[in-house]
C-alpha cells in the first residue's frame, strides 16, 4: 500500500469512523463529514468546472477544452450524504479520460 493511501486511510477512520451512535446521530455524522469538503477542487490538467443553474436542474459542469458530448453523472450516495463538489475529481478524471463533458447532478438528500 502507498503512502498516500495509508495516509487517507488514518484520515478517514479518524474523520468518519464513530461507535455508540444511534442511527439518527450517525446519519447527522456522516452528513457533516461527507458534505464539509475541502474548497479546493483538485482536477487533472485540462479539466475545467463551472456551475450550471437551471429552473429545474442545479449541477456542475466539468468539461475538457472541446468535448462532443455530455455525461450526466448521478452519484447515489445513499441519500445520507455527499454533494457534487465530493466527485469533482472523479468526474474530472473519466470526463479526461473519454474526452467529454460530465455534469455530476445536485441531487438532495434524505431528510
Amino acid at each position: 500500500m502507498s503512502l498516500q493511501a495509508r495516509l487517507i486511510k488514518a484520515v478517514t477512520r479518524r474523520t468518519i469512523k464513530r461507535s455508540g451512535l444511534n442511527e439518527q446521530q450517525l446519519v447527522r455524522h456522516l452528513r457533516k463529514v461527507f458534505n464539509d469538503t475541502p474548497v479546493l477542487t483538485l482536477l487533472p490538467r485540462g479539466v475545467t468546472l463551472s456551475r450550471v443553474q437551471q429552473p429545474a436542474f442545479t449541477g456542475d459542469r466539468i468539461s475538457v477544452k472541446q468535448p462532443s458530448m455530455t455525461v450526466l453523472y448521478i452519484h447515489g450516495g445513499a441519500y445520507i450524504g455527499g454533494i457534487t463538489k465530493t466527485y469533482h475529481n472523479l468526474a474530472g478524471r473519466l470526463a479526461k479520460k473519454i474526452e467529454r463533458r460530465g455534469i455530476p447532478a445536485g441531487v438532495s438528500v434524505r431528510p
